[in-house]
């Protein structure tokens, strides 16, 4: 796929494989919805809860019980994934934030340079120097 054929999928020239097609702008929003969550006071008291709950329900099976200890670690692992995507998004939420912000200073900067405003021509006409 050609760089003009990712910019008219996503809207701009960055798409890697893990973002699904989604727009930066959209992948922003996203992380920022998720940062939200993940410091909300009701978010984590509802996880921890959920996880002692487990835990708890974990504890009080008998070892023979093999079926049902097993579908409460899978349930652990489940919770802990959520939080670990969720964190993951902002994580990419914020790189897709410093993409957009070096595609816009790249995009004004050539506009300039288009315009007879670059620094560059001046730089390299000693006028800064």
């Amino acid at each position: 796929m050609s760089k003009g054929d990712n910019r008219s999928r996503n809207g701009s020239g960055h798409s890697p494989e893990n973002d699904y097609g989604v727009p930066l702008e959209q992948i922003i929003h996203m992380g920022e919805q998720a940062a939200q969550l993940l410091n909300a006071p009701v978010y984590n008291l509802s996880h921890r809860m959920a996880l002692d709950q487990t835990i708890q329900a974990w504890a009080s099976t008998q070892p023979k019980e093999r079926e049902k200890r097993e579908a409460l670690w899978y349930e652990l692992q489940a919770l802990g994934r959520v939080a670990q995507t969720m964190a993951g998004m902002v994580e990419r939420a914020q790189q897709a934030s410093t993409t957009r912000n070096h595609e816009q200073e790249n995009a004004e900067k050539e506009y300039l340079d288009r315009q007879g405003f670059g620094l560059d021509e001046q730089l390299n006409a000693g006028q800064y120097n």
